[in-house]
């Protein structure tokens, strides 16, 4: 039985018949405003409970972006590890790993050091060099890049800087 129920009770009716009628109808007023108010707080407590519901929904959705970011995240970490990785294996490899000088009578190796320390020492890799054949080499030489002719045929300049360049161009093409 609600506070309204109540207030509707024959008994309250004797009640007035008898004599009690301002305290009885201040009882009744005061149960249907009580009745109101708990009407009004269920109302408020079952749309909280809506929104605590809808709440959780979104914190759920939020943790498995998060977890989904995460996861994207680390993927990036790792992919950019590999290409730091393999960035610094390509530096590796094209960076000689010793140098070696030769008698320049007989050509034959005279001393191997870490650094170089003589103009004319011959670099050392850890993979094998890229080379052209001579035909390959020929064949840039007489393009006509790498040194300029007078009118009677003679060479009276060469670009031997240029025409390295091109030889190393060329070999890294392979």
């Amino acid at each position: 039985m609600n506070a309204n129920e109540l207030a509707d009770l024959k008994e309250f009716e004797k009640m007035l018949s008898v004599g009690y009628l301002p305290a009885v109808k201040q009882v009744i007023a005061m149960l249907r405003q009580q009745q109101a108010e708990i009407e009004a707080l269920k109302e408020k407590l079952i749309m909280e409970e809506e929104s605590y519901i809808l709440l959780d929904e979104e914190c759920l959705f939020a943790k498995e972006a998060i977890k989904l970011h995460q996861a994207e995240i680390e993927a990036l970490k790792k992919e950019a590890a590999l290409q730091r990785l393999s960035d610094f294996t390509q530096e590796a490899d094209n960076e000689p790993v010793a140098w070696m000088q030769v008698h320049y009578e007989d050509g034959k190796p005279t001393k191997f050091s870490k650094v170089q320390t003589w103009e004319d020492d011959v670099p050392l890799y850890t993979h094998p060099a890229k080379t052209l054949t001579d035909e390959e080499i020929d064949k840039l030489w007489h393009s006509d890049e790498f040194y300029e002719e007078w009118t009677d045929g003679s060479i009276s300049a060469i670009h031997y800087n240029k025409f390295a360049r091109a030889i190393l161009r060329k070999a890294n093409e392979k």
